[in-house]
């Protein structure tokens, strides 16, 4: 077997938490595997077939050197792709995407294996959401915003909508997103994995604590917790917040949360951020992209913090009412009147231990594992059942 991505996976929890558990399982299955990485195509082979092994890890390692050019990285590794395909040296191939918009030419590089082929999808296609926060992505984040509407629009898996395709997908949203894009295709539903983690000692702290960790994109409202925050402190509220970002997004962004008196961190122990904070605050504007199902809302389940997030699918997906705070996109002033309560107390906060019983019984690594063991079996009992009605 080999599991190829068509892009360098990025050192984010969504991407190799879940590449590191379906290694447990492929190790448990006794399924041999040459690669102990997920953050760059993983080769697994097929122990009669060492020869055609060593042919591919030649692509592979063609690839990963093309890295510092990401010009031409992707058109790399989607001719490695097609020549893997054609050696037909393996028995299942599973090409891992960003989103379905690269399914098209996935399906075309593959065209020549004869052999079980399946992909696996990260994130949600990119869709254009109301006038005004349209206006403001585009004003805002001009070129990346160009970039998504074109290279991640819907329209480009219609091209392969005719083909019984089998596919991996994390949520029940990507599933319905799909499903009338690609009416041939089977696709399971596998939640992400998170890391192997404990949940951390609760801290004592006098004053309620916000944080929030990711990118900086605007898209992820970055920019509504900023504005939140101001208006807290014009109203003599304003608690303390963290915020850890990733390296992805700008430096203009940290700058203006230090200046209103965050603190500001960067790449960070998950236990050490979570033990931190009280409520975990992630007001997207949209779920789509080229990261996974959220995965900082699995985390903070698994650790038992409540969160303060938006109304959108993907969201409503992981969380029945009583779990979550909902608040609107794009509205820093519902944000810091939700916060405002919570001070007050007036809106009760989920307690940890109810938090980490929905996350056992819904996105635990064994629940996940099971997903994955029956989908490598080549079972069709590998959808896992959504979390709540």
């Amino acid at each position: 077997m080999l599991i190829f991505s068509l892009r360098k996976e990025a050192r984010v929890s969504g991407e190799s938490a879940t590449f590191q558990l379906v290694e447990e399982v492929l190790r448990e299955l006794a399924i041999p595997f040459d690669s102990g990485t997920g953050f760059q195509p993983v080769a697994v082979r097929r122990a009669s077939q060492p020869a055609g092994l060593q042919d591919r890890q030649g692509c592979l390692s063609d690839c990963d050197r093309l890295e510092a050019r990401p010009t031409t990285a992707a058109a790399h590794r989607f001719l490695a792709l097609q020549r893997i395909a054609a050696a037909n040296t393996t028995d299942v191939l599973m090409v891992k995407i960003p989103t379905a918009a690269q399914l098209p030419f996935a399906v075309w590089a593959t065209r020549r294996f004869r052999g079980r082929l399946i992909f696996w999808i990260d994130g949600l296609l990119w869709r254009p959401l109301s006038a005004k926060l349209t206006a403001a992505l585009f004003a805002a984040e001009p070129l990346l915003t160009t970039a998504r509407a074109l290279i991640n629009n819907p329209l480009w898996p219609r091209l392969a909508g005719g083909r019984a395709l089998e596919i991996v997908v994390a949520s029940h949203t990507q599933q319905a997103e799909l499903a009338p894009l690609l009416p041939r295709a089977k696709i399971h539903v596998i939640p992400n994995g998170t890391p192997g983690i404990a949940a951390p000692a609760p801290a004592t702290r006098r004053a309620l604590t916000l944080g929030y960790i990711g990118h900086s994109y605007v898209v992820k409202g970055v920019r509504d917790i900023l504005e939140m925050h101001r208006e807290l402190r014009r109203r003599d509220l304003a608690p303390p917040l963290v915020v850890a970002f990733s390296e992805l997004g700008g430096q203009a962004i940290r700058e203006e949360f230090r200046r209103a008196g965050a603190t500001v961190l960067g790449v960070v122990e998950k236990a050490e951020f979570y033990a931190q904070i009280d409520v975990l605050i992630a007001p997207y504007w949209a779920g789509w992209g080229t990261q996974t199902f959220p995965n900082i809302l699995l985390e903070a389940l698994q650790y038992g913090v409540p969160v303060l997030t938006t109304d959108i699918p993907v969201c409503r997906e992981l969380f029945p009412d009583d779990l979550a705070i909902f608040v609107p996109p794009n509205d820093p002033g519902a944000l810091a009147d939700r916060v405002a309560r919570m001070i007050r107390g007036d809106i009760t906060l989920p307690s940890p231990e109810r938090l980490r019983a929905h996350f056992d019984a819904h996105y635990s690594r064994e629940k996940i594992a099971a997903g994955w063991r029956a989908l490598l079996r080549g079972s069709s009992s590998a959808i896992v059942a959504p979390a709540h009605d």
